[in-house]
């Protein structure tokens, strides 16, 4: 299923976006053919990267360009004293990065201080005390989110990324001067849609550049699923690496397409089994 409120691809009979990450739920796919490979590629971070260009923070960015742990760096940022006594203890270091992860991405997603508080397992105060230092050490993201938010409030419709600047429209938005509940859903919908609406764009670029590339050359390669930012690929076992290379490009080119900074990286591998 091509078209989504966000632009993202769905699927289903079987739907492959709700089979769980982890591999021993993805292993259970494997190509039909002995002689063949799974060569997939996804984008690294891809909504933090998008985050991070759209809101041109300078931590994030920094952090991601160097490849440095940026959960670990906000943590450091956020708890301070805190992060830095728990160096030792593994156990409340790794409680510390899953809070701050939990925003990083929940950003993606309007996250609310009841989700966060949901998440964590903490109450309702503590996850709203939480998300307002973290925009207090963060105020570009805050600023970044808030745009977005009063756009779509205030003009009914929200846009991805440029050089594409596809448009959502929200068609309950009259309805939403009188009722603050839907109010509410498109502020949500405004902050995620930019995010999750330009991964989107980025990953159907792809897609189309590998499709074109296949046939075009007629490689031994299958174009078979592609779950959120990931592209699946089946590949003869004797053309993978070169396939690899091929893959692993054109994804990056279609990253920078939209993210012109280079920030973007894909991670690409050849595996027996189908993996996160």
């Amino acid at each position: 299923q091509q078209i989504l409120n966000t632009g993202r691809v769905s699927s289903r009979n079987p739907n492959m976006q709700q089979i769980p990450s982890k591999n021993t739920y993805r292993n259970a796919f494997i190509p039909e053919n002995k002689d063949e490979v799974f060569v997939s590629s996804d984008f690294s971070s891809q909504e933090l990267c998008i985050i991070a260009y759209g809101s041109k923070d300078p931590v994030w960015l920094n952090a991601l360009k160097k490849g440095k742990d940026l959960h670990s760096i906000c943590a450091l940022l956020i708890f301070g004293k805190q992060w830095i006594d728990s160096d030792g203890n593994p156990e409340e270091r790794k409680r510390l990065r899953t809070a701050v992860k939990s925003i990083n991405f929940g950003l993606a997603y309007g996250m609310s201080e009841f989700k966060l508080a949901d998440t964590l397992n903490i109450t309702v105060e503590e996850a709203k005390i939480m998300i307002n230092k973290y925009f207090t050490v963060f105020p570009s993201i805050k600023k970044f989110l808030k745009q977005l938010g009063d756009f779509g409030k205030t003009n009914g419709f929200i846009r991805t990324y440029a050089p594409y600047k596809r448009i959502r429209w929200f068609e309950d938005w009259e309805t939403a001067k009188y009722d603050f509940k839907v109010l509410g859903s498109i502020e949500r919908a405004s902050k995620n849609t930019p995010i999750q609406g330009t991964g989107a764009d980025m990953t159907k670029l792809a897609l189309t550049k590998v499709r074109y590339t296949i046939r075009k050359h007629n490689y031994p390669v299958k174009l078979v699923m592609t779950v959120h930012d990931q592209i699946d690929t089946i590949c003869t076992k004797e053309f993978s690496e070169q396939w690899s290379s091929i893959l692993k490009e054109l994804m990056e080119q279609s990253a920078l397409h939209i993210i012109d900074n280079g920030l973007l990286k894909s991670d690409t591998n050849i595996t027996k089994q189908w993996q996160k």
